[in-house]
């Protein structure tokens, strides 16, 4: 299968952590050939980066799951010189038209990869997965390049396994002699005259912008599907709005929307189960009993499963047999502070998927980034 080329910038600049200066004696070329590479669909080695202007760079995505943040504290910015070859993937076609590997054979469907060693062979000095492509890639697509939606037949048709191992736009240079380091400023010797063009004041608005964005909508990259489409979420028939970190479309959902949240406060409900499952099971004995009223205190029940006593007392007390579904509900309506709930490993529907899902009380929690 030929390889398309793709439009490329060489004007992008790109950051990378952990070094503070590019060393070409300590490039470590990319490679094939690893254990990991047949789960994770990334190239092993090579030099990882994604753009300095990047919305959801990879500094973000770090602190936001607390991993190897100390690292952030050295990094360098370089570019690209404008001979270099780079394949980008920005949608699902351009994953569908690189060349693949069988990867290995899941039930009764195969499983493919991008073949790097193909891609390196073929002269590209390194790949680049956008933003857009990202997420259009996330949970993979079929062999024809068209974006993966389950169905009837999802678990026997060829797929091409998704990117979201990626985790942000990212890019993979193959080759240390198409990287240009930008030197960093020296610092500056007393006072000195500043020219700030109107490009520097547009990107350092969109820097404040963002970052006061990501301040309040601390939760990014999830996902709400729905049979309408809408341009804002609005208060109505149900008490919570349901997220997830899966684009799962179910019930003939017709629309995904990509959302960021405003989650500071949240109840993070610790147990993998279906949505229809009795929150009453907890509280009864092996036999399925309710547990004796003299056992069921704040001490043993406080923080069960994540969830304050005063949740648990109203499912111990009240007739009526809540199930996970209203859980979100039932702790607004207890006003203790709690602005939404962080359900982890939920099956989702009659997929047979486990994802975690994310619940917020009010619409003014949801900033939409796109819907497609």
């Amino acid at each position: 299968m030929r390889l398309d080329e793709v439009a490329y910038s060489p004007d992008i600049v790109w950051i990378t952590y952990g070094w503070d200066h590019f060393d070409p004696s300590k490039f470590e070329r990319a490679r094939v050939g690893d254990e990991r590479y047949d789960y994770t669909n990334k190239p092993c080695g090579g030099l990882w980066a994604c753009p300095v202007n990047s919305e959801w760079g990879w500094s973000h995505w770090c602190r936001t799951e607390d991993f190897r943040a100390d690292s952030l504290k050295k990094s360098f910015c370089f570019r690209l010189k404008p001979k270099a070859k780079i394949y980008v993937i920005d949608n699902a076609e351009d994953l569908g038209k690189i060349s693949l590997h069988v990867s290995g054979q899941y039930t009764s469907r195969l499983v493919f990869n991008i073949d790097y060693g193909r891609l390196i062979e073929s002269g590209y000095d390194g790949i680049y997965l956008t933003d857009n492509g990202l997420f259009s890639c996330r949970e993979g697509v079929d062999i024809e390049g068209n974006k993966f939606v389950p169905h009837a037949n999802w678990a026997t048709i060829p797929l091409i396994q998704g990117m979201s191992s990626w985790d942000v736009e990212s890019i993979c240079v193959f080759n240390p002699d198409v990287i240009i380091p930008i030197e960093k400023e020296a610092e500056p010797q007393g006072m000195k005259s500043i020219t700030i063009s109107e490009s520097d004041i547009r990107t350092m608005v969109r820097k404040i912008i963002r970052e006061i964005s990501e301040g309040q909508f601390n939760v990014r990259g999830v996902y709400h599907v729905s049979g309408n489409a809408f341009d804002e979420f609005k208060e109505g028939n149900f008490p919570c709005f349901f997220f997830s970190n899966k684009p799962i479309r179910i019930n003939g959902s017709k629309y995904t929307y990509l959302c960021n949240l405003s989650l500071h406060n949240p109840v993070k409900f610790s147990c993998q189960m279906s949505w229809s499952y009795s929150l009453w099971l907890y509280l009864s004995d092996s036999d399925g009993r309710l547990i004796p009223e003299e056992e069921f205190t704040r001490e043993k029940y406080d923080g069960y499963l994540g969830c304050p006593y005063e949740f648990w007392e109203r499912v111990y007390y009240d007739d009526f047999a809540y199930s996970v579904d209203d859980a979100p509900g039932l702790l607004k309506s207890l006003n203790l502070g709690y602005d939404g709930m962080i359900i982890k490993g939920v099956s989702e529907g009659d997929t047979g998927i486990d994802v975690d899902d994310y619940v917020v009380f009010d619409a003014g929690q949801i900033q939409i980034v796109r819907r497609y």
